[in-house]
Parts: structure tokens; sequence; C-alpha cells
């Protein structure tokens, strides 16, 4: 099981590969223990109902994977099935992202607080 310390995921750079696809990248990273959490951002256009403008938003999604080493060829290979022994970790990066994501949207000015201190 992991140690329970989540910290942000170095970021690896492109080896110039041209057979690899071009992809965004993640907008964040944590890891737990083997359990890698990456946080994407995908900007929409969207009509506004009311007064018919049309305005930009971001979109958040999160997506999770584990790093393991096979045991018969020594490669490293990545999953997104998780043993029980990888939940607690799986648990803990889920929270970070969604805390993570909520602070971004406050500090933004995308979304804030009501006067009863919901969000």
């Amino acid at each position: 099981m992991g140690n329970g310390t989540v910290y942000a995921a170095e970021e690896k750079e492109n080896e110039g590969n041209e057979l690899e696809p071009v992809h965004k990248p993640p907008v964040k990273k944590f890891k737990c223990g083997p359990v890698v959490a990456a946080v994407w951002e995908k900007e929409i256009t969207i009509t506004d109902r009311m007064d018919g403008k049309k305005k930009t938003i971001a979109l958040q999604s999160v997506s999770f994977q584990r790093r393991y080493r096979d045991r018969k060829t020594g490669e490293w290979k990545n999953s997104t099935s998780y043993p029980t022994d990888n939940l607690a970790d799986l648990i803990m990066l889920a929270h970070r992202c969604a805390e993570w994501i909520k602070l971004k949207d406050i500090t933004d000015g995308s979304k804030d607080f009501d006067n009863s201190g919901n969000y």
C-alpha cells in the first residue's frame, strides 16, 4: 500500500518521437504510491439561454492509472485496474484532484462561494 503521501508528479517532456501523437498535456498531475491522477481541461463555447451570448468555459476531467513492473518481462506498464491495497491511494488522489479543481475555479473567478459558504 502507498505511504499516503500525495505530491505533484513530474512532467515528462516529449522526446521528439514523430510517431507519437501530439496531445495537450494534463493541467495537473498528482501521484500517490503507484497511482497517478491527471487533471485534463477542455474549453468549450456555449450559448447562454438567458441573453443568447456565447461564452467559453473550461471543463475538467480526471483520469487515473497505476504503474507496475511486469514480473515476467521486467517492463514498466500502465493499468486502469487497482488491487485492493491501492484503493486508499486512489481515493486520496480523487479527493486531491477534486480539491485542486474547486480551488482553481475559485481563484480563477469562474465559481464562487454563495453567502451560505456553499460552493
